[in-house]
């Protein structure tokens, strides 16, 4: 087990992260989030609950 003298030491001037992105309002960019006739792309297994949705996960 490594003691305290041999662990390196913290690094306290880590740059700034940028703000997380907001991927669900798309229109505030400018951008319809579908486009005329464009339907959201929705898996077969989403109305399904409980171990029936994991089984329908795992047949694909």
């Amino acid at each position: 087990m490594k003691t305290p003298r041999t662990l390196p030491k913290p690094v306290h001037d880590l740059p700034v992260l940028a703000p997380p992105v907001r991927r669900d309002d798309q229109g505030e960019a400018g951008r319809q989030p579908y486009g005329p006739g464009v339907e959201p792309s929705r898996s077969p297994c989403a109305g399904l609950t409980g171990p029936a949705r994991g089984m329908c996960y795992a047949a694909y």
